[in-house]
């Protein structure tokens, strides 16, 4: 359980529940009034979100947890499309002697993100990372720093979670929400098969498709 103090947390924790029981078809008309906000409102929560500052704070918020890694990270997403900021802290603990593994769906519920999918991976397989997929949908997204520190969220690992969205994700320490995470982490791994680029056959059309999607994807 998460215990959370503050009107305007719990207002925004609402708010990301109903878009999720909106779109799982819930019909509940006081939960679906949350989501009937003003454009003034919106302004406001993604001011406080990303606000003026040359990083935004979810970023450097991972930057700095994968800065501290001595020996393992591990990162779960169903949508990778890294900036290059994420790239270059990964490779840096990579050189650092870290492992870092990384899991993703084969297909996503979004068929042109595969093709992004597999350019990211084949980048971060090059680099030294392991690189698995999952061989069913998996929309969660996490991560686990030595199996010390866990994070649980709402965003993805591309340009419009950490840019433009507004997001709710969790940083935590406690020993038994680590465990738990890192057994349910553990259980997708086991299923997973790693991705190997000799296996990759890409049809000559694949080749524009997946630059024009990777030049558009910070806006998509």
């Amino acid at each position: 359980q998460v215990r959370m103090v503050g009107r305007s947390i719990g207002k925004r924790a609402l708010v990301s529940f109903a878009k999720g029981y909106h779109a799982c078809g819930g019909t509940d008309p006081e939960l679906l009034s949350l989501l009937r906000r003003k454009l003034l409102q919106r302004a406001h929560l993604w001011l406080e979100e990303h606000g003026l500052h040359p990083t935004p704070s979810l970023r450097s918020r991972y930057e700095h947890a994968i800065k501290e890694a001595t020996h393992e990270i591990v990162l779960v997403t169903p949508y990778f499309i890294p900036r290059r900021w994420l790239l270059a802290a990964i490779h840096t603990a990579l050189i650092r002697g870290v492992r870092v593994t990384i899991l993703i769906p084969e297909h996503t519920d979004v068929p042109w993100i595969d093709h992004l999918n597999r350019s990211s991976l084949a980048t971060f397989h090059a680099i030294g990372a392991t690189c698995l997929r999952s061989p069913e949908m998996n929309h969660a997204k996490a991560m686990l720093i030595d199996r010390k520190r866990g994070l649980i969220g709402s965003h993805n690992l591309d340009a419009l979670s950490f840019d433009w969205n507004v997001e709710s994700s969790l940083f935590f320490e406690e020993q038994h929400m680590v465990h738990d995470l890192s057994r349910i982490m553990d259980s997708w791994l086991a299923t997973a098969h790693p991705y190997d680029p000799t296996k990759e056959h890409m049809k000559f059309w694949e080749y524009p498709l997946r630059w024009v999607l990777m030049l558009f994807a910070p806006i998509l």
